[in-house]
């Protein structure tokens, strides 16, 4: 794994990792959400229920997508 992250092909949020695409594709999307205007903000139930993850997945992500928008 430590080589799929030196690799960027990984990222590592937080304890949990995920592929770099799938990051970039979330990140568009939230940020579509966001200038769309139909959504200001992205909240932890609306981000829970619109990406069918739970807590322990949408706080990690919501946080790297704060510090990374």
């Amino acid at each position: 794994m430590r080589l799929l992250v030196r690799q960027q092909r990984l990222a590592k949020v937080d304890t949990l990792y995920f592929h770099a695409d799938a990051l970039s594709r979330l990140k568009r999307d939230v940020g579509a959400l966001k200038e769309g205007g139909t959504q200001p903000r992205v909240d932890v139930a609306m981000f829970k229920e619109r990406y069918g993850v739970t807590r322990k997945y949408a706080i990690p992500l919501l946080e790297y997508l704060d510090r990374n928008a």
